[in-house]
């Protein structure tokens, strides 16, 4: 091998290397994150590298979204659909997201999300049908718009393409969202697991500016994320931090935020018993 491939190899291992001890290590917030009046003008997520341009985000977004629609049941209810742009429209309204995002449901009993480049999100029937309340469902999307604020599905792909080109050992570890196999380095975990505790982060910030309980994201992580993973695997080899992390983290931030006049809560702005009707009802023609 030339020296400079050489050289060029150990960069990208010294790269992969430094992202893991950082991972690793508590965050330290910056100013401008713990800010709630600089949310829309700051930027996030600076910790690591993301390799793909917004029109490259955008690109990559369109196609895997594509792949999904082609390959899953997407649940048409214009009851769910209208529920959900309201929310997710307030919400942005109060977030550091710019590009626009869209959500549309996939038609399944399983519970989990899907997170894509480019403002395109993905959630199952069987993940909506866990929460109790429109505040739960609020929760739910200021989470997934954290992701986007983030670009977490960016800049997870450009450390997998940096890990791809260091040639880092892969290991394999148990069932991911789609119940597969998958080959992932212990330094892309960390990563993700890191990831998730951002999203959290930024996730109730943006609950909290837009009028809800900040409780109830609380609420909707333990939720949702109940006993996940807990029995299948070591922690080392978990995506998700553990609950118990991710509570007091969460419970520590809602500590900081400032006692808010009644009247800037926000008064319900969709029908949740009557969107968790038609979801239910979906499930059960589906069910015959």
């Amino acid at each position: 091998m030339p020296m400079n491939s050489k050289r060029c190899h150990f960069l990208l291992f010294a790269v992969l290397v430094s992202c893991t001890l950082l991972a690793s290590a508590e965050v330290k917030r910056s100013h401008s994150d713990q800010d709630l009046r600089a949310v829309g003008h700051r930027k996030i997520a600076s910790h690591d590298r993301n390799l793909y341009s917004p029109q490259a985000e955008q690109e990559v977004g369109k196609q895997e979204a594509i792949a999904i629609e082609k390959n899953e049941k997407l649940l048409s209810d214009s009851v769910v659909d209208d529920g959900i742009a309201k929310l997710l429209a307030l919400i942005s309204q109060h977030s550091d997201a710019h590009p626009p995002i869209s959500l549309k449901v996939i038609d399944s009993e399983e519970s989990y999300s899907v997170s894509l480049p480019g403002g395109y999100e993905y959630v199952s029937r069987g993940l909506l049908m866990r929460l109790e309340d429109e505040s739960q469902l609020a929760s739910f999307l200021a989470r997934e718009i954290a992701h986007q604020s983030l670009h977490s599905a960016a800049r997870q792909r450009s450390r997998e393409q940096l890990a791809q080109m260091a040639s880092i050992p892969m290991i394999f570890i148990g069932q991911n969202t789609n119940a597969t196999n998958v080959a992932v380095p212990l330094t892309l975990l960390n990563w993700k697991r890191q990831d998730e505790l951002d999203a959290d982060y930024f996730g109730i910030q943006y609950l909290y500016l837009a009028g809800y309980d900040p409780r109830s994201f609380v609420e909707m992580v333990n939720r949702i994320w109940q006993n996940r993973g807990q029995d299948s695997q070591p922690q080392a080899f978990e995506r998700w931090p553990p609950l118990d992390q991710r509570t007091i983290a969460l419970n520590d931030e809602l500590a900081a935020f400032p006692t808010r006049p009644a009247e800037h809560v926000t008064a319900p702005i969709c029908d949740f018993n009557q969107l968790h009707a038609h979801l239910q009802r979906v499930g059960s023609i589906s069910d015959k």
